[in-house]
């Protein structure tokens, strides 16, 4: 083989182990020692597109330009530059981009049916423009296990059949990868990781299914606990994280075996220094150019034939149909959460008020109807009714006793109501409160309350009030309580007055 095309083999294969310095450097110093050749020219150029940054794509068609000054109708060149254009910025690089089409009809001219032109042809796929870079190297990986496990009668026939064409390939980094993934595949106990990386959608689509039954769920049985779909879900996703952790760690080991490759391996004819692929059963290494495997034949150039791995197909029919209702039921059982917890957020209990005539021996007095907009809470929510009542006739501990309450829709009610009616009590005009607050058991009603003593300033009265809210009501008790009466007492006497005043509504 000439010097420039072992060069060339060399730079292709370092591209391919990703060590774009070291290929550029091998395309250049060859350039320099045999003189121009479009294979080396179009080897620097991809070198330089490799790293995706705009830096070097202004050095690749600077590349492209020169090698097109000197062999203005090379399918390659050609082809490789329409590439850069193509999936350039049409806002970052308008120029650059415009260009892509004029190269197009070039190597239409000059070769209609070539598979430069159908390569340089895609690159005007939108996804493709988007893209750029095409599929992640963990779906190329995953698809590369999954074609090589399926076509296979074992697990062990698809790794002698890989190690075959390693061997054939050396500088194949999809073969490399895949030899170290199904390496990792084989250990003891990973079989039910290779069943999982066969089944991978069929297996998401179903948790996907079960945790938002899960979900909804929680809406349609009482007492379900909502931490539930979220462990379930933690759980189904440790098998996919230990085989998205095997895998990327094959990735590394598999890049570095076809590193050492290029690095340790001769090639008969090579000039001394230049170390390049060897021959394997009397056939030339083959070359990775664009995700293909290609023989090098006689004079350095590649020639045709099939690649060692199939191309990456687009998504097929049964992944996006898996996809697709995934999609759909994450989206339903979204909806159909989102719609259930806001039913749930703005509902809230119904109650009539009852305000007996008389309550533990003392008569209701008249204190007229209160008027719309003055009940409590009525700046907390929407207010359907409110009303008083004040008992008198008794003596003693309990007497005294009055409650203003409102019945509405406080589905926005928080425990911050009842806490702040201590300051409200402190900043009330002629009463004087005695000692610390405390937060009481709201009772069979739920919600929240809180009671204060206080004594009236005129009288010196000792008296006890109780605040208490919840989604459908909030109000005040307020009543003698000397200290003889505990607050266990206090608490009992404010919870038997709220619920013998509000009677809940079905």
């Amino acid at each position: 083989m000439p010097a420039s095309g072992a060069a060339c083999v060399r730079a292709t294969a370092l591209i391919a182990a990703g060590r774009y310095p070291e290929a550029r450097e091998a395309a250049k110093a060859a350039l320099e020692a045999e003189g121009p050749e479009p294979a080396l020219f179009l080897a620097l150029a991809r070198a330089h597109m490799a790293e995706d940054e705009d830096d070097h794509d202004d050095e690749a068609e600077r590349v492209f330009r020169r090698a097109l000054d000197a062999f203005p109708d090379d399918l390659d060149l050609l082809a490789g530059y329409a590439e850069l254009c193509l999936r350039s910025d049409p806002l970052d690089r308008p120029g650059r981009h415009r260009r892509g089409p004029v190269l197009l009809e070039r190597l239409r001219e000059l070769a209609p049916d070539s598979p430069q032109l159908r390569r340089a042809d895609a690159s005007t796929d939108v996804l493709a423009a988007t893209a750029g870079r095409g599929p992640s190297a963990a779906r190329v990986q995953r698809h590369d296990v999954v074609h090589a496990l399926t076509s296979a009668a074992s697990p062990e026939a698809a790794g002698e059949e890989v190690r075959r064409q390693v061997a054939r390939a050396p500088h194949d980094r999809r073969l490399a990868v895949l030899d170290a993934s199904l390496d990792a595949l084989g250990r003891p106990g990973c079989a039910p990781l290779r069943r999982l990386v066969l089944r991978r959608p069929e297996y998401v689509f179903v948790v996907q299914l079960v945790v938002a039954a899960l979900v909804i769920a929680r809406f349609a049985v009482e007492g379900f606990p909502v931490w539930i779909p979220f462990a379930v879900a933690v759980i189904a996703d440790l098998p996919l994280l230990a085989l998205g952790l095997l895998l990327r760690g094959a990735r590394a080991p598999g890049g570095e075996r076809m590193s050492v490759a290029v690095d340790g391996e001769r090639t008969p004819g090579a000039a001394e220094g230049e170390q390049a692929p060897r021959s394997v059963d009397g056939e030339r290494t083959p070359v990775a150019v664009d995700g293909e495997r290609t023989p090098v034949a006689e004079g350095g150039e590649p020639a045709a034939a099939e690649p060692y791995l199939p191309e990456m197909p687009r998504r097929s029919r049964r992944e996006l149909v898996l996809v697709g209702a995934g999609a759909a039921v994450l989206l339903g059982a979204g909806v159909t959460t989102g719609t259930l917890a806001y039913a749930e957020y703005t509902a809230y209990p119904r109650y009539e008020a009852v305000a007996p005539d008389s309550f533990r021996g003392m008569a209701r007095m008249d204190v007229g109807a209160v008027p719309e907009g003055a009940g409590f809470g009525s700046s907390s929510g929407r207010v359907e009714t409110s009303f008083n009542a004040v008992y008198t006739g008794g003596s003693g501990d309990g007497s005294g006793l009055s409650v203003t309450a409102s019945i509405g829709d406080f589905h926005d009610a928080t425990v911050a109501l009842v806490e702040e009616s201590g300051a409200l009590l402190a900043s009330t005009p002629g009463v004087t409160p005695l000692g610390d607050g405390w937060m009481a058991d709201a009772g069979a009603y739920g919600g929240w309350m809180r009671c204060d003593r206080y004594a009236e300033d005129l009288e010196g009265t000792p008296k006890a009030v109780c605040f208490w809210t919840d989604r459908g009501s909030m109000g005040v008790v307020t009543f003698r309580a000397s200290e003889a009466m505990t607050d266990a007492e206090v608490e009992q006497l404010a919870r038997m007055t709220r619920q013998t005043e509000l009677r809940p509504v079905s």
